[in-house]
Order: structure tokens, then sequence, then C-alpha cells
């Protein structure tokens, strides 16, 4: 019981610990490629909450049944973002657009989404 309890412990401070690290290499990354901080966390967000999603795709892809995977990743995906946004707005009192940066990145998202939502629907 004990050694649960240390073990949860110290992967938490673990886990806080690359975070920090994880944050700064991020800000590095988006002056290097000149993307907007914003963009690249909801990319890191969006990719990181699609893992499980695509493994379940894979794996159903695999056993013949393809339609399942993309249906369950585009899915999770509009439901991850909606749910964050939204969350933020209730939270926030509303999402404030405080430079063009943010705004552009914020319409290429929109237009993206947008966009496979047609393919899809082809």
């Amino acid at each position: 019981m004990l050694l649960n309890f240390l073990a949860i412990v110290f992967f938490s401070l673990l886990l806080i610990k690359a975070t920090d690290v994880l944050v700064i290499h991020l800000k590095s990354l988006s002056r290097k490629i000149a993307v907007g901080g914003f963009a690249l966390a909801a990319f890191l967000v969006g990719f990181s909450t699609s893992l499980p999603e695509l493994f379940v795709g894979l794996t159903s892809a695999f056993e013949g049944i393809p339609t399942l995977s993309l249906g369950n990743l585009i899915g999770a995906n509009i439901s991850n973002l909606s749910l964050v946004v939204g969350l933020a707005a209730f939270l926030g009192g509303g999402v404030k657009i405080r430079n063009g940066a943010e705004r552009r990145d914020l319409f290429y998202a929109f237009l993206a989404g947008a966009i496979l939502e047609k393919e899809i629907r082809l």
C-alpha cells in the first residue's frame, strides 16, 4: 500500500517535470517553425488524444472494418476539440482572441475541419 502511494507521488512529480520540459521545447519549436503557440498546442493535444483511437482504428482495419476506424478517429477528434473549447468558453466566460495570429490559427483550424467534413461526406 505504501509502495503504491510512493509510486503515485513519484510518477506525478515526474509528469510535472516532463510537462515543464515539454513547454520549454514547444516554445522553442514554435519560434523556429514560425507557427503560433496556440496552433502547436492544439496539434499536440489533438494528436495525443487521438492515439488511443488510432490504435483502435488500426485494429479494426486489420480485422476488416476500416469504416469503423475512420469514424471513430474523426468523431473522437470533433468531440475532444468541442469539449475543450466549450469548457474553456464556459469557465472563462467566452473565448477572447487577442491578436491576429490566434485569430488566423483558429480560422485555419475551423477551415481544416470544414474541409475534412466535406471530404468525408463525399
